[in-house]
Parts: C-alpha cells; structure tokens; sequence
C-alpha cells in the first residue's frame, strides 16, 4: 500500500494538508505462493473464489525474485501478468516519472500515462532508497537513457524533482539531464543546475553530499531573468536563467547524454524522479518534499486561502491496466485537523449527487472529477462544475469498463476549499488522510 501527501496551504492559517493513500489488491494467492501488500501493495490479480491469484503460461516459475521461498514484484504494471494494475496520484501536470523500484532486468518504467521507459546502460545496483528502493549508480560508466520524448521537450515551462544519495564533494554530477535543456545534480557537493545558453552555472551555498537523502528540484520559467528557481529539501535557495539552446537532447538519468557520449556520471544513489509540463510553486515543492520525507509518493497543495474566496488544485489517478475494468473509491480518516482545531468536508453534496459549489457560502473541503481519457465521467459531476464531501468509509466515484490497452488511463480530480471567517489559526498543518482504492474487474 502506497501514500502520498497532498497538502492544502492556508496562509491565513498556516498550512493545511490532505494525506492520500492508494491502494489495489491486498492479498493475492495461488497454491504456492502468497504475496502480501507489505510486498507490494500496488497490484492486481485474477480473481477466483474470493481471494487473487498469479496466472502464467510459465507454470509457477513465474515474474519475480526473493529468498527463502518468497517472491517480490517490482513495483508497476507488469504487463506480461495477466490482470494487472498500478495506481497512483500525482499533481496535475505530470509528464514523467520514475520511481526506480527496479530490482532485476534492464527496463525502468515510468509511471506516467506517457510510458516511456529507459533502459539501463551497465548494470545498476538497487538499493534501499528514499521511497522503496533506488538506484545506485556508480559514476563512471552507469545511465539510464530514455530518449528525446516530445513530453520532455519543455517549453516555456517546467519542473524537475528528484531525491539523491551521495558523498563525492568534487566535480560534476547529473541525477537528471536532457542535453542542451536542463540539468540538475551536484556540482563539488552541493545542489547544482546550469543553463546551456548563458554558460552560468548556479549552486547552492550548503553541501548536501553528507551521505544522506536529500530533495532538490528546479522550476524552469524559459528566458526569464531569475525566473527559475533552485530548491533544495522544499525551501528555494537560489533563482536562475534558464533558456535551452534546442530539445533535441536526450533525457538521461544519472549522467549526461547527447546522443553519442556519457558524461558526468552521478556518483551515489537516485530515487523518484518527477518530470512535470508546469512550474509547480513554491508551496507545491514544499508538500512534495513533505510527502516524500514521510514516506508517501506525493504532495499537492492548495496555496492561500482567504475566507469567501475558495481556492482549487488538480491532481490526476493514473492507472496502469490490462483488465476488463476498474473500480475507484475515496474515503478520509477524518475532517482536516490541526491540534483541536478542524476544518470540516463541505455540508452538502455527495458522490451519489454532487452539487454545485457557491462561491462565498460553501465552505470546507470537497472533490469533484474534471476529465478522463476512459470511460467517461459520469453526468453528476457535471463536468467538473459539481462536488462532493469524502465519505469516511470507501465508496466508489468511478468506474472504467472495458480494456483500454493502447494508452494507461488518468482520471483528473479537482480538490477544493473554503474557511469561514472565525477559522482558527494554527501553528500547525491542517491534515488528513484521503484513501483512493483501485479494485479492478476480473
């Protein structure tokens, strides 16, 4: 089972946050073998009698590694699995992203809706990462090239996050790169990007190369004077130029790669990098580097919210499936709380008839569904213009039919928020945990 944060900024009234917790099949069995979600809690399986089963053409020689007669599979769909499934959330936005949970083989998957997988140049070693397990690469002859994908040609804006592990202090080293366009790693230690264009490099004062994991991210605004900005463990810490000279450039991961030669290879650990199309602000970096710190894949936030004046943000349930259908359902472990303070779901409106939001006298917290590129949404969410309050127990809000093979699916949910007047200010996050469950048809 898998979590990720999102968080709701108040300012007004500190910061408030909504934890997500994603989740498919527990539990699936065959007469051999048992694989529990503390295994891998991101998957699905045929069903027979009640409980999940693994099936393969294979006999029970089946996908996997482990010892002492247990079996682990990697995180993500697993396509040559008959009934698989995937599920995670992310900001809105997102066109990349690598979680880097493999274990065996060459192949990293992405786990956006874009599908674009790398291919490991040498053989990387998994390790324990920030998040699950990582990938160690060596910094001499170890990448992981993905390709020059239209979604990685970002223009005029974008963002690049991902968390690093090393303790080399001297010379250049690219966690994430496409050449000619972006580039972020170390530069001598400490949190480093450059711009091809200006040939400035810009770094951080503190060295971060300590043997720990660190968060760092830059948000690229293309040709603006200090319009990009450099963030290390969610706090800003320099701005930037960024203007990429073309986007021919191959997006590598662990070193630099421009279609014929390796350079700057990283020297220690990668784990969760996240490409997106946007420039995520500054609260957003913060509740991503929140969620990840505490284990959890992702953070959204909501930025300022004054009273009267509701504030929205998008986040998208992207599915990875070969099966007949699926089944989504939302629930909260409780009202937004900070301390004895709350922040209560909005009075009316359910999943079962959403209504619409008015703007000034609804307050609290509620969702609605905006767009998909499956089964379509059903007509009471009115296209996005309708909400609902999340139930406390799980009750399902979409439902796909049918195997959409060629493409993975998302399903864009809009969250929203309003205080009223006498909303209590705090020194502390408004929190909760939202909990999405994936169960897929057999």
């Amino acid at each position: 089972m898998k979590r990720g944060i999102i968080g709701v900024g108040i300012l007004s009234l500190v910061v408030a946050g909504l934890f997500f917790d994603v989740a498919v099949a527990d539990r699936l069995n065959s007469a051999n073998y048992i694989i529990d979600a503390s295994i891998s809690g991101n998957f699905g399986g045929n069903t027979n009698s009640g409980n999940y089963k693994l099936t393969s053409s294979g006999g029970e020689a089946i996908a996997g590694s482990g010892s002492g007669g247990s079996y682990k599979i990697g995180y993500g769909y697993i396509s040559n699995l008959e009934k698989s499934l995937s599920l995670t959330v992310h900001p809105s936005g997102l066109v990349a992203a690598y979680q880097l949970e493999e274990t065996t083989g060459k192949a990293v998957a992405d786990e956006s809706i874009n599908n674009a997988y790398g291919s490991m140049q040498g053989t990387l070693t998994s390790v324990t990462g920030k998040l699950g397990t990582a990938l160690s690469f060596d910094g001499a002859t170890q990448a992981v090239p993905i390709a020059n994908n239209t979604q990685t040609q970002l223009t005029p804006t974008g963002t690049i996050e991902t968390w690093i592990k090393s303790s080399t202090t001297t010379g250049s080293l690219a966690a994430v790169s496409k050449s000619s366009s972006f580039w972020l790693g170390l530069g001598n230690g400490k949190a480093t990007t450059y711009d091809w264009t200006s040939g400035i490099t810009t770094s951080d004062t503190t060295t971060i190369a300590d043997g720990s994991w660190h968060h760092i991210a830059i948000t690229l605004n293309s040709g603006v004077a200090a319009g990009s900005t450099l963030y290390v463990d969610g706090v800003a810490k320099k701005t930037f130029i960024w203007t990429p000279q073309f986007q021919s450039g191959i997006f590598t991961l662990g070193s630099v790669y421009n279609g014929t030669t390796y350079s700057q290879y990283f020297n220690g650990a990668v784990d969760h990098v996240k490409v997106f199309n946007r420039m995520l602000s500054a609260d957003e970096i913060l509740a991503e580097y929140n969620a990840q710190n505490t284990g959890n894949g992702s953070g959204l936030s909501l930025g300022s919210i004054t009273s009267g004046t509701s504030n929205t943000a998008l986040s998208d349930i992207i599915v990875h499936t070969d099966s007949n259908g699926y089944t989504l359902a939302i629930n909260e472990n409780n009202d937004l709380t900070s301390g004895s303070f709350t922040i209560p779901a909005i009075s009316s409106g359910s999943i079962a008839s959403p209504v619409a939001w008015n703007e000034g006298s609804t307050k609290g917290l509620g969702f609605t569904l905006t767009a998909t590129n499956a089964t379509a949404l059903p007509g009471t969410w009115s296209s996005g213009n309708s909400y609902a309050a999340i139930p406390t127990t799980a009750t399902s809000f979409y439902t796909r039919t049918g195997i959409q093979s060629s493409t993975s699916d998302y399903i864009t949910m809009r969250l929203r928020a309003d205080v009223t007047s006498t909303q209590a200010s705090t020194p502390s996050s408004y929190s909760n945990i939202l909990t999405i469950t994936g169960t897929i048809t057999p």
